[in-house]
């Protein structure tokens, strides 16, 4: 853990990883990026506004045997197109996981669903990553064979930032745009091909309940009634 204060408030900042370059300021909301021992300012990040999930930057648990905790967390925006940012539908969040091993991981946040991924390999010849690599658009309801499991594809959309908290490992400041494909298959495993730019990434993963994740340090709503089992590993 590494603490530095920010260069445009002094405030302090405390960097959980030592491979992440960006981090956001609590106080000012300046991005600040971290190349070696250097901080600079890079711009500013909007408040992420809370929804009602008991997650937040801070929150610990258990990914099988991997502990991990959650240290960032951007808001996704989607409905937008590229000729209209403001036509947002609704939106999801990604929560950023260090583990215990320095590795990371995303925990996807929609509509009360949970989906923990990781970043994996491109297959350069499955049809729809050459769509997406060519800028074109995945229809949904496509299939593809990836590893030997058959994936479908449920959802294609573009969207946008709506700001970010935490420590993160990329610039994704309001308004910066994403093409996110999400293929599911019949057993509860997922992957989701992300397009920014020129760039395609790809992550595979699968949808997990709140309670498998042994959650620590959730916060308290108003309102919510934390589960028995939430209750119990607080008292434990």
């Amino acid at each position: 853990m590494l603490q530095a204060p920010c260069p445009q408030c002094g405030a302090p900042l405390t960097f959980r990883s030592v491979g992440l370059p960006i981090i956001v300021c609590d106080y000012c909301r300046s991005t600040v990026m971290r190349t070696g021992d250097r901080l600079a300012r890079t711009g500013s990040s909007s408040g992420v506004p809370e929804t009602v999930s008991p997650l937040m930057i801070g929150t610990e648990g258990q990914d099988g045997d991997a502990p991990f905790t959650l240290i960032g967390r951007i808001r996704w925006l989607w409905g937008a197109t590229p000729e209209n940012d403001n036509v947002a539908q609704g939106c999801w969040t990604e929560w950023l996981m260090l583990y215990g091993d320095s590795s990371f991981g995303w925990l996807a946040e929609a509509g009360g669903r949970l989906m923990l991924s990781r970043r994996t390999a491109i297959h350069r010849n499955n049809g729809i990553v050459q769509t997406l690599h060519a800028g074109g658009a995945v229809a949904v309801g496509e299939r593809c064979k990836i590893d030997g499991v058959v994936y479908r594809v449920n959802d294609a959309r573009w969207a946008v930032s709506a700001g970010c908290d935490g420590e993160i490992p990329f610039a994704a400041p309001p308004g910066e745009r994403i093409y996110s494909v999400d293929l599911a298959a019949g057993d509860g495993r997922f992957m989701s091909f992300q397009r920014h730019d020129d760039q395609v990434e790809a992550y595979a993963g699968q949808m997990v309940r709140l309670q498998q994740l042994k959650p620590r340090g959730l916060r308290e709503l108003p309102g919510w009634q934390a589960p028995a089992w939430v209750q119990a590993q607080t008292a434990a």
